[in-house]
């Protein structure tokens, strides 16, 4: 999937499943998408990789969790 624009929006921490949950708002060839993305990771991670991970997440080709 080739995204043009990437923004994470809503990002929480889930202490009971250790993930960061956000909304990965996008935009590609058909325009403007949202879908929810999980990082599992310590809330005690450095931003840079929180932020990496729900990135990739939202960059990846798997159905949203």
């Amino acid at each position: 999937m080739t995204i043009n624009c990437l923004s994470l929006h809503r990002v929480a921490y889930d202490a009971a499943t250790r993930a960061f949950h956000a909304e990965a708002q996008y935009v590609d060839a058909t325009g403007i998408k949202r879908r929810g993305v999980v990082w599992h990771g310590p809330l005690t991670a450095e931003f840079k990789r929180i932020t990496g991970g729900l990135r990739d997440a939202a960059m990846s080709t798997k159905k949203p969790a």
